[in-house]
């Protein structure tokens, strides 16, 4: 896409959900993309992929995906649609569990609404 094309679906975007934060589509952006965007957003990448979007993967996986590789400001990206919830919704609980047993705790990432 062009930094045109990126820039306006960004825009189409935080209209809806009213947040500065974006996080790039498969981890992709490019340069001219990132310096024109990070005047209004606040670019969010992820430390830890939980491998949800893989057909193949079982909710175990998921959970061991992320409660192993998990550390200290670890950002984890998990896919809350309708493609995905019947993997997440069984494996969110024991995440959260095996996190906690580690002696994790969560925070909301700081956000600022643009209206």
């Amino acid at each position: 896409m062009t930094k045109k094309n990126i820039c306006l679906d960004v825009k189409k975007g935080s209209e809806l959900i009213n947040s500065n934060l974006f996080r790039p589509p498969y981890g992709k952006i490019n340069l001219r993309s990132i310096f024109s965007l990070k005047k209004t957003y606040e670019i969010i990448m992820w430390d830890i992929n939980s491998g949800d979007f893989d057909r193949g993967i079982s909710s175990k996986e998921v959970i061991n995906n992320v409660v192993a590789n998990s550390r200290n400001g670890s950002i984890v990206v998990l896919h809350d649609n309708e493609n995905f919830k019947s993997l997440i919704l069984p494996s969110l609980l024991p995440i959260i569990k095996g996190l906690k047993e580690k002696g994790f705790s969560f925070r909301a990432i700081p956000y600022h609404p643009l209206k």
